[in-house]
């Protein structure tokens, strides 16, 4: 049972990977790619992420804006993180909204 387990989260991780590496540094190698795959993961697990979803988007928010963009008050997500009102899914969807809305203010100012 333990085996495929694994599987499962080896099969996740390279949907993950695939999903954020044209996010990645071109410079970035695959295995690169993937140790902050699997990073932020743990981190996203650490949030109470748990869901497919709620996981994926920790991850393209990492990509995206950052390995600390947990961490920074410039963008909203910290303030969605750390909401204790608030249920996984709900703090995901905040942070897809957050995230969303960062790359068109990012388009508008080109």
């Amino acid at each position: 049972m333990a085996a495929l387990a694994e599987y499962a989260d080896q099969c996740y991780l390279d949907r993950l990977v695939s999903l954020v590496s044209d996010s990645a540094p071109p410079e970035e190698s695959p295995s690169s790619v993937r140790e902050r795959c699997r990073e932020l993961v743990r981190r996203a697990r650490c949030c109470g992420f748990s869901t497919e979803f709620e996981v994926a988007t920790y991850v393209a928010c990492g990509f995206v804006e950052g390995m600390d963009f947990d961490q920074r008050d410039d963008r909203r997500y910290r303030s969605v993180l750390e909401s204790a009102g608030l249920s996984a899914r709900s703090k995901a969807e905040m942070l897809a909204f957050v995230l969303d809305n960062a790359a068109e203010e990012d388009a508008d100012e080109d």
